[in-house]
């Protein structure tokens, strides 16, 4: 939300304020809506025409892969919902996890990427992705690693 204008961020399973997201499709009424998340239904960002006289509202569930399936499959039940992906093509540079599918990105790299389609450029993003890469390789500074290489190798 600090890298992003416009952004908002919702929590799902606060006790004393649920995320109600079931009412969406009235919550989000005046907008074109997309899920970003990889499902079987989902279309490739590159073929979607991004409405420019009206406003667009875009999902990213975030969590570990199996909590933001749950969260994009209750999103898709929502016929007002279109899902999107990325292009299979995108890799993650996020180096401190690591995921058996290099085409799995991290949250931060999905929304910058998307933008990069939305805003149809790349100028925008490419702080924001500068940033991703600056923390990135100060954790892995901190963790006594340099470059994804162990210190002294």
């Amino acid at each position: 939300a600090n890298t992003l204008k416009n952004c908002e961020i919702r929590i799902r399973g606060l006790k004393d304020n649920p995320l109600q997201i079931e009412n969406f499709d009235k919550e989000y009424s005046n907008s074109t809506n997309y899920v970003l998340f990889p499902c079987a239904n989902s279309i490739e960002i590159s073929k979607v025409e991004f409405p420019k006289e009206k406003p667009m509202t875009l999902f990213i569930p975030d969590g570990n892969w199996n909590q933001g399936a749950k969260i994009a499959k209750k999103l898709n039940k929502n016929q007002n919902i279109i899902p999107i992906k990325l292009p299979q093509d995108s890799q993650s540079i996020y180096q401190l996890r690591s995921n058996p599918n290099k085409h799995k990105v991290s949250t931060f790299e999905a929304a910058i990427n998307a933008l990069k389609y939305i805003e149809k450029s790349t100028l925008k993003t490419d702080n924001a992705m500068n940033l991703f890469k600056k923390m990135i390789s100060q954790v892995l500074i901190l963790r006594g690693k340099k470059n994804g290489a162990k210190r002294g190798t």
